[in-house]
């Protein structure tokens, strides 16, 4: 901690959707080129102005990203009352209804966030292979980050994942992040606040980002928050041991039926109390926020990196399938003179780089892809990708309810979340036309992902 002040005390102080191939990613597809697939029409907002108004020269940037945090486990999306903090939280907020991560596991999640773009337009895919490197990335990676200290404002993370403290580039100052390695939420609270201390004290513009890493497995929340497990028998696997969980993950067919149901059970009340327990030290910090008057002069952004997946579509945890309950994520917007609402456009996490640099008055850079809040067209399309722990390589293409799925051994599935909303109904025909017209624009994202992903070849990747 000491290097991170003396760093914050020493230091005083730029930067569109393009395709890999024809297709714009991420971006408006004009389906009323020659030779393109018949794409139904979408209706909803889009196309407008950006969301976000300029703000001041001397407006600071809080990022509160939170891992593994589950949509449908928030009481704002479901009958839980799991976090009561944040769903008030939200109603004050301007909230992105229907976000999605480009990925299923934090660091190309957290990458697309802080670049702008997808790590696939950028030529590159964390762990993009057989080997164990768990964060590989370009040496030249610029990010939000990076940008925002050419803009003379002083960086700090901390963060519970070393993934993020990882994907921080080079070119910014290492003290700037402090890694608290699955620190719990109340630790992450009490560090930042007095890193905010020391930013607050320098008399320029700052930018924050405080990473939680509840309720990431294992799940092993405060014994208060745990009273969902009275009655319950023993579970056959401790979830407070992440070699455990992993181990399930791998090989659920270790365990019978049963006792995987009771598996489920004892995860789901362990998960939900982490996220209790979170939103009780969400609440702490805005308190102190508050107190401090930092939401007057501050843009504040929240997020979840991903979701969480236990057994719906036959696998746990995440960086499993690329289905909701992994990708559909969470992302609001506080700023002075922003009115709460929402925005139900297609977004996704590359928005937010390039939102956040137009609302500090930043240009952005060339390698920023994705559009400014509220700029996209209504009939976006959104690509997501996934290729971790040894596993072929998925990718998914969302249009409207429409989604397509391709995995690199040739599986295909197709599901539409106006009839299907839990993606439970494999309904893929060559023959649609939203099938053919979500090939059409997936193809030019396997074709590029081919040019860096070596230890692989797809399958096949035609309807």
């Amino acid at each position: 901690m000491s290097a991170l002040l003396l760093m914050l005390a020493c230091t005083s102080g730029g930067v569109e959707d393009t395709a890999p191939g024809s297709t714009p990613p991420g971006g408006d597809t004009d389906t009323s080129e020659p030779g393109t697939s018949a794409c139904s029409p979408i209706d909803g907002p889009g196309e407008q102005e950006p969301l976000i108004p300029v703000l001041g020269a001397d407006t600071n940037l809080l990022i509160l990203s939170i891992d593994t945090l589950r949509k449908d486990r928030v009481g704002r999306y479901t009958d839980l009352d799991t976090t009561p903090f944040l769903d008030g939280w939200l109603a004050d907020s301007l909230v992105l209804e229907e976000h999605r991560s480009c990925s299923d596991w934090t660091a190309p999640s957290m990458l697309c966030a802080f670049t702008g773009t997808t790590p696939t337009e950028a030529g590159y895919e964390p762990h993009a292979g057989t080997d164990t490197i768990l964060v590989d990335l370009p040496s030249n990676l610029e990010t939000l980050t990076s940008w925002l200290v050419e803009s003379n404002r002083v960086p700090a993370v901390v963060t519970a994942n070393a993934v993020v403290a990882e994907m921080h580039p080079a070119d910014v100052d290492p003290r700037a992040v402090t890694l608290l390695d699955r620190e719990p939420a109340s630790t992450i609270v009490d560090t930042g606040l007095v890193v905010l201390e020391s930013l607050q004290r320098l008399g320029t513009p700052w930018f924050l980002q405080l990473h939680f890493n509840d309720p990431h497995s294992p799940y092993d929340p405060p014994p208060e928050y745990l009273d969902g497990l009275d009655g319950l028998p023993e579970s056959p696997v401790d979830l407070t041991d992440e070699s455990a969980i992993v181990a399930l993950a791998s090989d659920p067919s270790s365990l019978g039926e049963q006792e995987l149901a009771l598996v489920v059970q004892h995860a789901e009340v362990r998960y939900q109390g982490e996220v209790r327990y979170l939103d009780d030290q969400l609440k702490r910090l805005w308190g102190e926020l508050e107190g401090l008057g930092i939401p007057q002069d501050t843009l504040v952004v929240l997020l979840s990196d991903h979701g969480e997946q236990f057994f719906e579509h036959d696998s746990f945890t995440h960086g499993m399938t690329l289905h909701l309950e992994e990708v559909d994520a969470i992302a609001a917007i506080r700023a002075p003179g922003l009115e709460p609402g929402v925005w139900e456009g297609p977004t996704a996490h590359q928005d937010l780089a390039p939102t956040i640099l137009t609302a500090l008055g930043l240009a952005s850079p060339a390698g920023v892809t994705a559009p400014v809040l509220g700029t996209a067209a209504a009939d976006r399309s959104r690509h997501g990708f996934r290729q971790y722990r040894e596993v072929p390589p998925l990718h998914v293409l969302t249009r409207g309810t429409h989604r397509l799925f391709y995995d690199w051994t040739g599986e295909r599935s197709y599901h539409d979340l106006a009839v299907d909303p839990l993606e439970q109904v494999d309904s893929y025909d060559s023959e649609n036309t939203e099938v053919l017209c979500l090939w059409e624009q997936l193809t030019p994202w396997i074709e590029r992902a081919q040019q860096f992903m070596g230890d692989y070849t797809p399958v096949a990747p035609s309807p």
